[in-house]
């Protein structure tokens, strides 16, 4: 894919051995290949999913170890840093920014346990508000009442598996609870911890909820999806 902004071309590609992808740029009147040079270079342990351009910054998505990240950097190379996310289960993307020239990037947010939220983020000062909230019938619903956490499974060839676990926090017994399991892998689609009304049935009634991030999503990077093909 590509952007414009100034004289530049600003090119997301896995062109040679990038198979998590890198950003390259390129003048508009010299946009031969020859002449493209990486700006953000190719990181075999980071998978690049998104490129959003400001007049004054630059926000690059990728996936770390499987967790989405944002990362705001100024052209002028003074500001550089990743929005702070606590969870290790959790869903976070950029959403329709199409003011250029603003200092207000708006990002999507939801969790196991929280609702999706719209947020808006400003990049100079690192001021957040909340937007708008999925609303939640239920007046009982809170979510400090549920806990999510992060658990990794050894498969038959040594690997290691996430999984992303949901349960009700005074439903959770030593003796053991009932599993809801869902996984898929396949495409390079990865299933994201994401929040479920529906699901919210189930732990109240002393279920724990599983996601299992197997390998054919992209959920670890590009490898997670080629290991998964053909198999």
């Amino acid at each position: 894919s590509a952007s414009h902004y100034g004289d530049h071309f600003y090119i997301m590609t896995n062109a040679g051995d990038a198979f998590n992808f890198k950003v390259m740029k390129t003048p508009i009147e010299t946009p031969q290949m020859e002449n493209w040079v990486d700006l953000i270079a190719h990181d075999p342990k980071a998978l690049l999913e998104d490129l959003d351009i400001f007049k004054e910054f630059m926000v690059v998505t990728d996936r770390f170890n499987g967790l989405n990240r944002i990362r705001i950097k100024s052209w002028d190379g003074t500001v550089d840093y990743f929005l702070p996310f606590s969870s290790e289960t959790y869903t976070a993307m950029t959403g329709a920014n199409f003011q250029f020239d603003s200092e207000m990037l708006r990002y999507s947010y939801n969790s196991l346990t929280m609702p999706p939220s719209v947020i808006e983020f400003n990049m100079r000062t690192r001021e957040e508000k909340i937007l708008k909230t999925q609303s939640i019938e239920d007046p009982g619903f809170d979510p400090e009442n549920y806990e999510s956490e992060r658990v990794w499974a050894t498969a038959k060839d040594g690997i290691k598996i996430p999984i992303s676990l949901v349960y009700r926090k005074d439903k959770r017994s030593a003796d053991g609870n009932p599993l809801l399991q869902y996984g898929y892998g396949s495409y390079g689609h990865t299933i994201d911890p994401y929040f479920s009304i529906s699901r919210l049935s189930l732990l109240d009634r002393g279920f724990v909820f599983a996601i299992a991030h197997v390998r054919g999503g992209e959920y670890l990077g590009r490898e997670w999806y080629d290991q998964g093909k053909m198999f």
